[in-house]
Parts: structure tokens; C-alpha cells; sequence
């Protein structure tokens, strides 16, 4: 993955839990980690299903609303609006397919 930057401005590493890994739980986890940034959540084995499936739709969602919208901001003026529109379709037409293969 990578070698972890160092020096003043690096981010600091998380602080694990003492014993956190180490023992079992009848609880399922997800994390979810950024360089500064750590989320974990802890839900019963027979939900965590329904929960990975809204985190993956909350992830389609903001796709679907981003992805057009940052295009059409970072083109220039003269872009032909014909190519922004396919990229923009094209773009939906991906996180459809994301989004489909994730309800199955």
C-alpha cells in the first residue's frame, strides 16, 4: 500500500483499543478508515448485511450526485455540451451498474 508519511505535517496514527482485536465478540464490525479520519460500528451478526447495504447505497447516492455535478463545474466554457452530457451519462450508467451488483 504504501510507506506511511512522516515528518511534521504527517497525521498522527490511531491509538487501538487495549485488547480491542484480541477478543472474540459475538458482534460483527465494520471500519471504515481515512488517513484522518476512523468510523466503527458494531451491529449484531444477522443485520450486518442490511448494514452494508446502506453503506453501499449511501456511497451510490453520493456518487450519483456528485459525480455529474464536479463534472460539469471542472469543464471549461467552451467544452462541447455534447461530450459533458455523455460523461455525465456515462457516469450514471457506471454507479447503475455499481448499485445493481450491489443489490444482488
Amino acid at each position: 500500500m504504501g510507506v506511511p508519511p512522516e515528518g511534521p505535517g504527517a497525521p498522527e496514527p490511531f491509538e487501538e483499543e487495549a485488547g480491542s482485536d484480541d477478543e472474540p465478540t459475538h458482534q460483527a464490525q465494520v471500519t471504515i478508515e481515512k488517513s484522518d479520519m476512523r468510523v466503527r460500528v458494531t451491529a449484531a451478526p444477522r443485520q450486518l448485511f442490511s448494514l452494508l447495504q446502506v453503506v453501499a447505497c449511501l456511497f451510490v447516492v453520493i456518487g450519483a450526485t456528485t459525480g455529474p455535478a464536479l463534472t460539469f463545474i471542472v469543464v471549461p466554457a467552451n467544452y462541447p455540451v455534447w461530450a459533458m452530457a455523455s460523461t455525465s451519462i456515462g457516469q450514471l450508467a457506471v454507479l447503475a451498474l455499481v448499485a445493481i451488483t450491489i443489490s444482488r
